[in-house]
């Protein structure tokens, strides 16, 4: 099974334009799904996206963003299933996020997520 390619960035295009392949690649996958605003990307995917960052400084009901969130991972093609371990949103308006996604010849990996106003980053380990 291939997780395929594309280019790196998942704030903007990487300005070397270097291609990330495999794990890594979905994970940006899953971190554009999660910062994108729903709807916004185009009119011929009108429930892509879940922009977590619209939950920085608001309340919010963690099963109702977990539902979010899960949808999301769960529409990118090479995910089996997934699970939120962690969410959390810190003072300082990081919001934190674990989650344990089970891939085809891979098992299940852990993702984390951290995301703020300005930057985001995503990055998979094995599941312990």
């Amino acid at each position: 099974m291939s997780l395929g390619a594309d280019f790196s960035g998942t704030d903007d295009l990487n300005p070397a334009l270097e291609w990330v392949s495999g794990l890594p690649a979905l994970g940006e996958a899953i971190l554009r799904r999660l910062t994108t605003s729903c709807g916004t990307l185009d009119p011929e995917y009108p429930d892509y996206g879940y922009n977590l960052r619209e939950l920085i400084g608001t309340a919010f009901q963690r099963f109702v963003v977990e539902q979010f969130i899960l949808e999301q991972v769960l529409a990118e093609a090479d995910v089996e299933s997934a699970y939120v371990k962690t969410l959390d949103l810190s003072p300082d308006g990081t919001v934190h996020l674990v989650i344990l996604v089970t891939v085809e010849d891979r098992g299940e990996q852990s993702l984390t997520i951290d995301i703020s106003k300005l930057t985001s980053s995503a990055f998979f380990a094995e599941a312990a």
